[in-house]
């Protein structure tokens, strides 16, 4: 083997396959006609990529701008998360608490860097009502 077999797959193809090709690096696509089994082989898999190319390619497009977007700190317009507190249980009257809201909110602050607040007790104490209620206020 000249050839490690990673390097018979197309870089970037999850799922591709190496194909086994009997030559070596100058002959391997010089092929003495239509009926040579390695130009069967390589033209097969040149066809079935080139089926899927404007598909593969426009997704690596679109991905490529989403992480452009991401590194230059620029929102990507497409992108959101919805806001669905829909399985999250609610008490009916949720009262007080402004002093920990306050503090939460102090601490997660709202200068882009990334923060994370820890709200701990025990079970019973209302920890998801706090934090459904400042999710709500702050969303």
């Amino acid at each position: 083997m000249v050839v490690p077999r990673a390097s018979a797959v197309v870089l970037g193809a999850a799922d591709a396959e190496p194909i086994a090709i009997h030559a070596n690096h100058i002959h391997m696509v010089k092929f003495g006609s239509k009926s040579d089994t390695g130009y069967k082989t390589v033209s097969s898999h040149l066809q079935l990529m080139a089926v899927n190319a404007g598909d593969v390619i426009g997704l690596r497009w679109v991905m490529e701008g989403r992480v452009n977007a991401a590194c230059s700190n620029n929102p990507i317009e497409s992108f959101n998360v919805q806001f669905s507190v829909l399985e999250v249980p609610e008490v009916q009257h949720f009262i007080g608490r402004d002093e920990e809201l306050d503090r939460i909110h102090e601490e997660l602050g709202n200068n882009g860097s990334r923060k994370m607040v820890v709200v701990h007790g025990l079970g019973g104490m209302g920890k998801t009502q706090l934090a459904l209620a400042y999710a709500k206020r702050h969303r």
